[in-house]
């Protein structure tokens, strides 16, 4: 084998290399979005909590842009743990809960981001060899 048909064989892997990791890339990046709009509701969520007011009268949003008035009789909150499975929490351990939920979020972006990184830097390495190794064939 010639030393250019060596330098095509390289290319190819390293294009299929670069390929895998853009579409690795891509995943993470919907991941990440993912994870950005579950950490805005976590954001509502608890500014929902924190805003309603136990024996006053509140509002709650319906949906869209209507809202009815509710008069909260207790600090009981119905909290979806996961998998459907719903709980019993007071305002305060509701609030705990949401706050739990956004940091572990946020962690996961954070790890996200280092893995991100790590597929970038591959990728221009990836690039700049190929670019050597087509240039070493012309």
């Amino acid at each position: 084998m010639t030393e250019t048909d060596n330098n095509k064989e390289n290319i190819n892997e390293l294009v299929a290399t670069y390929n895998f990791l853009e579409n690795q890339l891509k995943a993470l990046l919907e991941q990440k979005n993912r994870y950005s709009i579950i950490l805005e509701d976590l954001k509502a969520t608890k500014e929902s909590i924190d805003n309603i007011e136990i024996y006053k009268e509140n509002y709650i949003n319906i949906g869209s842009v209507v809202g009815v008035p509710v008069k909260i009789e207790n600090d009981k909150f119905l909290v979806n743990i996961g998998s459907g499975v719903m709980v019993e929490l007071t305002k305060e351990k509701a609030a705990k809960f949401v706050e739990e939920r956004m940091e572990f979020v946020k962690k996961e972006m954070i790890k996200i981001d280092e893995i991100i990184n790590v597929y970038q830097n591959k990728l221009n390495d990836i690039a700049i060899k190929v670019q050597e190794l087509s240039s070493k064939t012309k």
